[in-house]
């Protein structure tokens, strides 16, 4: 049965994330309209080249949401064990294993 405390902090919550949304439906939008104003520019830069050289937005965007997922799911593993270790009668979580490491001076990954 949820605390009433529980119940406060969800409702927090989904009022945060319809502010978030709010805020990205808005960003969208501006971004659409700027994007159609400038549209005759942008064209021109392909041109010259210099649109070879811009990474893809998306695979730029899903790379860092990737990162930040991989970010989170490490804190998220090292505050279970925190409160397992500081919860009596509880055992603490195992670390989670770490799929790859990125050697420092030659930039490939290898198995951690």
């Amino acid at each position: 049965m949820p605390t009433a405390i529980t119940e406060i902090t969800e409702r927090i919550q989904d009022q945060v994330l319809d502010f978030v949304k709010t805020g990205q439906e808005a960003v969208i939008d501006a971004v659409r309209n700027l994007s159609s104003t400038v549209e005759g520019v942008l064209p021109e830069a392909a041109k010259t080249g210099l649109a070879s050289n811009i990474p893809v937005a998306t695979e730029a965007v899903d790379s860092a949401f990737g990162f930040a997922g991989k970010v989170l799911e490490i804190q998220h593993g090292f505050f279970t064990q925190v409160l397992g270790a500081v919860t009596p009668g509880t055992s603490v979580p195992a670390a989670p294993a770490t799929k790859t490491a990125r050697t420092a001076k030659s930039g490939t990954t290898a198995a951690a």
